[in-house]
C-alpha cells in the first residue's frame, strides 16, 4: 500500500532533515560540500523557497524553510535528485543515496521556528566538528543557502 500523500501549508515553516541511505556519507569533500550547497541555493531560487537556517554534515542535513508555495515535496525531491545524481557520476556509483523520505515537521511558530533554527545551526557543536556554530562553514541562517 503506497505511502499517504504530506500536505505542506503555502507559507509555511518546515524543519526538513534528509540523511544518507544505510546512514553513509552524502559528501566525501569539500567539492561535494560546494555542489550541495549551489544545488540548494539553486533549489531555494526555483522554488522560492526561503531558508532560514541549513546544516550540511557527513550524512545528513537540516533545512528550516519557509515555503510561499508549500511545494516542499517537490523542492526537496529536486534537490536530493539532482544532488545524487552529481554524487553518483562524481564517484562512479549507482543507486540511492538518500534513505527514504526525508522528514519534515511542521513549525507552528516563532518559537518554535527560533528553537529549530538553534538545533540545526548548533548539530556541529553537537557533533564535536565545531567548536561554536560559526566555525562550521557548511550553514548558514536567515536566508542564505551559500
Amino acid at each position: 500500500m503506497p505511502r499517504p500523500l504530506r500536505s505542506f501549508e503555502p507559507g509555511g515553516f518546515y524543519h526538513i532533515t534528509a540523511r544518507g541511505n544505510n546512514r553513509r556519507d552524502i559528501v566525501l569533500d569539500d567539492d561535494d560540500r560546494t555542489a550541495f550547497v549551489m544545488r540548494l541555493a539553486r533549489t531555494a531560487t526555483r522554488f522560492r523557497t526561503h531558508v532560514h537556517a541549513w546544516c550540511l554534515m557527513t550524512n545528513h542535513y537540516h533545512l528550516v524553510i519557509e515555503t510561499p508555495s508549500g511545494e516542499v515535496s517537490r523542492a526537496i525531491q529536486y534537490l536530493n535528485g539532482n544532488y545524487a545524481s552529481y554524487f553518483n557520476e562524481r564517484h562512479e556509483r549507482t543507486g540511492h543515496l538518500f534513505s527514504g523520505r526525508f522528514r519534515a515537521t511542521a513549525l507552528e511558530d516563532e518559537r518554535h521556528l527560533a528553537a529549530a533554527c538553534a538545533y540545526v545551526l548548533l548539530n556541529p557543536v553537537r557533533a564535536g566538528l565545531a567548536a561554536c556554530p560559526e566555525d562550521w562553514r557548511w550553514a548558514g541562517a536567515v536566508g542564505s543557502a551559500a
